[in-house]
């Protein structure tokens, strides 16, 4: 992403997450090498202050194409520190290597999320969990 697109936006959301969706093609046959050095920079930037979460994406049908999105409190905290942590450098210089294509970048602001944190069951599974569900609650009660 260039200087000149990075910065002197105006934020048409103030306060909302910002997202850079990153759409990735690698050349064919190193997708196992992007895999690993993307798992190893977003198992560091979980933990960084900014950082609320990412998603990485595979294409349904072309096995070396991806789409990365990174989801951060500040925009400016992204593009002035984050962007450049050390713990960035091996993806980047890997990059230079595998990319088929430049990065194609957008940015985004995150309006709303939705997750679903429950277990889902088969069908024939409900009848045997409402009939837990039910020893459980009698349990609670007493």
């Amino acid at each position: 992403m260039s200087d000149e697109g990075r910065r002197g936006r105006t934020h048409r959301f103030p306060g909302r997450p910002w997202v850079l969706c990153v759409e990735i093609e690698v050349k064919p046959g190193r997708e196992a090498e992007f895999l690993t050095a993307v798992h190893l920079v977003n198992d560091e930037m979980r933990y960084e202050m900014a950082f609320i979460h990412t998603s990485l994406c595979a294409h349904p049908t072309t096995s070396n194409r991806f789409k990365l999105f990174e989801v951060w409190a500040d925009r400016d905290d992204f593009l002035e520190t984050q962007a450049t942590r050390l713990y960035r450098e091996p993806y980047r210089l890997l990059m230079e290597e595998i990319l088929a294509a430049p990065f194609a970048y957008s940015e985004w602001y995150e309006i709303r999320v939705d997750h679903s944190f429950h277990v889902r069951h088969a069908p024939e599974d409900l009848a045997e969990n409402s009939a837990n569900n039910s020893i459980l609650a009698t349990f609670s009660r007493e």
